[in-house]
């Protein structure tokens, strides 16, 4: 039989794609806890606009990342980074959107639905110092619509940052063993979210057929790298700018491998948008005779994203968090630890993101300690002397 050789030897990009009725994994601490929307079976179209707009800011993050990362590897989730800012909506802060519960009833419809098998497990959480008592508005929320957990804490010890790393590797089947090395002297929140992802492709690649090659990568050639081959009729997309097909997993999930051929990865990525994303989505079509040939990989990244995340507009403050607070509360870092591993079999991926919230730091001081012996002038005011000297003395001890 003859084959139409598509093969992907060069740096590629991957996309990883979840198709609306997905999963949960039950052997992590937190198993999310979501009502069943009403008609969640039934299309919404605000909540697909919400959708929308969420895949809209992952191909933003993207073009930031793909600058910052330059020919370095890059794994990371926008959607484990927009859940959380969603729910901060509850916290007066608007970045994802003004419209709180339609953010909410979106968010809750997404997680229930993405939550119904298990190839996908999602979790939110937020510590709390137990010196701040958050408002019950945005406690409600974050529980009703993201299946939240808040925990509360002493942050003025180190065991808080153990629990929190705690819950990074319970609820990703220890993929992500830390997400914080320390908390900030001022931190009075951390909101959490983790997404872990295991699942097997619908058509797996054979062992048998693995072969030794060179990858030419963006920054050297590599020699000796196990690549996979299969071949089929496959959904596959090409025009002058790049090839890809898409591979299904199991239960309702995808994954889109994207080659571009006049661009490295890092220059496609740095200009992928969403429109041309549905253009390849919606343009790939059944072709027979699909030669793929494709290296196992594996992926793991640290990102801070606060900068990247106030580039593209981000407000730090988050005025409705907190019942009480003499000083303005605000967002001091949003991190996250990703990583990725396809093989023949399927693929693993995990990440966690946090952002810490912290109170602003109480404002810089000059310092006057009067604690050692010292001079004194007392004056009074009249209308030819505005400090006539009354009395002077010094003190030296103190009786």
């Amino acid at each position: 039989m003859k084959f139409s050789i598509k093969s992907l030897l060069f740096p590629l990009l991957v996309l990883l794609v979840g198709c609306g009725y997905s999963l949960q994994a039950t052997d992590a601490t937190d198993i999310i806890n979501v009502e069943r929307p009403t008609d969640y079976h039934q299309p919404s179209q605000t909540a697909q606009y919400i959708s929308t707009t969420a895949n809209s800011f992952a191909f933003d993050l993207a073009n930031f990342l793909a600058v910052q990362k330059g020919s370095e590897n890059l794994v990371f989730s926008p959607y484990s980074v927009w859940m959380p800012l969603a729910a901060l909506a509850n916290a007066g802060n608007y970045f994802i959107g003004s419209n709180v519960q339609e953010i909410n009833d979106a968010a809750h419809r997404a997680i229930y639905n993405l939550t119904q098998n298990d190839a996908i497990h999602i979790a939110n959480a937020i510590f709390v110092d137990n010196l701040f008592e958050l408002q019950q508005g945005f406690i409600d929320a974050f529980a009703q619509y993201f299946g939240a957990i808040a925990y509360s804490a002493d942050f003025g010890l180190p065991d808080t940052v153990d629990e929190i790393n705690r819950w990074a590797y319970n609820n990703t089947n220890g993929r992500i063993p830390e997400i914080l090395q320390d908390l900030d002297p001022d931190a009075m929140s951390v909101i959490l979210n983790a997404i872990y992802f295991n699942n097997s492709w619908q058509i797996p690649f054979s062992p048998n057929r693995n072969q030794t090659r060179t990858f030419y990568g963006a920054n050297s050639n590599q020699e000796n790298i196990t690549f996979m081959q299969r071949e089929g009729t496959i959904p596959y997309f090409e025009d002058d700018h790049v090839q890809a097909v898409r591979l299904y997993y199991e239960n309702g999930f995808g994954m889109y491998i994207i080659l571009p051929l006049q661009q490295t990865a890092t220059e496609f990525l740095q200009n992928f948008t969403m429109g041309y994303f549905t253009e390849i989505s919606n343009s790939a079509s059944y072709t027979p005779n699909v030669l793929i040939t494709m290296p196992k990989f594996s992926i793991e990244n640290n990102l801070p994203l606060l900068d990247i995340l106030k580039a593209m507009g981000l407000d730090v403050e988050l005025p409705n968090l907190v019942v009480y607070s003499p000083y303005p509360i605000e967002i001091s870092r949003v991190l996250q630890n990703a990583m990725i591993e396809v093989d023949e079999e399927g693929t693993v991926a995990a990440a966690v993101t946090a952002i810490e919230v912290v109170q602003e730091s109480l404002p810089f001081f000059t310092y006057f300690t009067a604690d050692r012996p010292f001079v004194f002038v007392l004056y009074g005011e009249h209308q030819d002397n505005p400090q006539q000297i009354l009395f002077m003395g010094m003190l030296n001890e103190v009786k």
